[in-house]
C-alpha cells in the first residue's frame, strides 16, 4: 500500500483507526485478531485457508447472479434476485447464517416505522436490489420509496438506542 493509498483510505471513512492503518503501512504483522482461533475456525485452519475455501463458492454465486441479472429488463430494481441470489448467499458464507426478515412494517423507533429488510441480532441490514440507488429515493421499492435508504437507516440509528450501526447494500 502506498502512502497515497493510505491517505485515500483515511479520507474515505473511520472504520479503521489511523494508528492501525499506519501500522499496516509500516508492515507490522503482529496486529492481533488474525488467527484461525480468533475467527472460531477448526483447529489448524488459518483465516487464509478459510478465505481460499470460500472464494470459489462466492465467485460462482456472483457469476450466476450476474448472468440472471443480465436477463432482467432495463429499469428492474432486481430486489428479490439481488437478495436471494447474491446478498443472502454472501452473508451466509460470512457466517451470518440465514438472515431473517423484519416483521411486517419493519423496525420501530419513537413510534415511527422504518422499512428495513432484515435484522441480525441488534444489527439492521437493509438489503436492496442491484438497480436501487442507496442515496436517492426509488419509487415503488419498499424501503427506498419514501426516502433515500441511507437517510432512512441514519434516522433509525439516530432515534434508537437499540441499534448502534447498520448495514446497507
Amino acid at each position: 500500500m502506498s502512502r497515497a493509498d493510505f491517505t485515500t483510505v483515511r479520507v474515505v471513512g473511520g472504520l479503521l483507526p489511523p494508528d492501525l492503518l499506519a501500522r499496516i503501512l509500516a508492515g507490522d504483522r503482529d496486529l492481533g485478531g488474525l488467527t484461525g482461533t480468533e475467527y472460531h475456525l477448526p483447529a489448524g485452519e488459518s483465516a487464509r485457508e478459510a478465505a481460499n475455501r470460500a472464494w470459489p463458492y462466492l465467485l460462482g454465486a456472483w457469476q450466476a447472479f450476474r448472468q440472471q441479472l443480465a436477463k432482467l429488463p432495463d429499469g428492474d430494481p432486481a430486489v428479490g434476485l439481488t437478495r436471494e441470489k447474491w446478498l443472502t448467499v454472501l452473508f451466509k458464507e460470512l457466517d451470518y447464517g440465514r438472515l431473517q426478515g423484519t416483521p411486517t412494517g419493519g423496525l420501530q423507533a419513537d413510534d415511527k416505522s422504518f422499512p428495513v429488510s432484515h435484522l441480525w441480532g441488534a444489527t439492521p441490514l437493509h438489503l436492496l436490489g442491484w438497480g436501487v440507488e442507496l442515496d436517492k429515493r426509488t419509487k415503488g421499492v419498499p424501503g427506498a420509496a419514501e426516502r433515500a435508504p441511507q437517510a432512512m437507516l441514519q434516522e433509525l440509528l439516530n432515534r434508537s438506542d437499540d441499534y448502534q450501526w447498520a448495514v446497507l447494500s
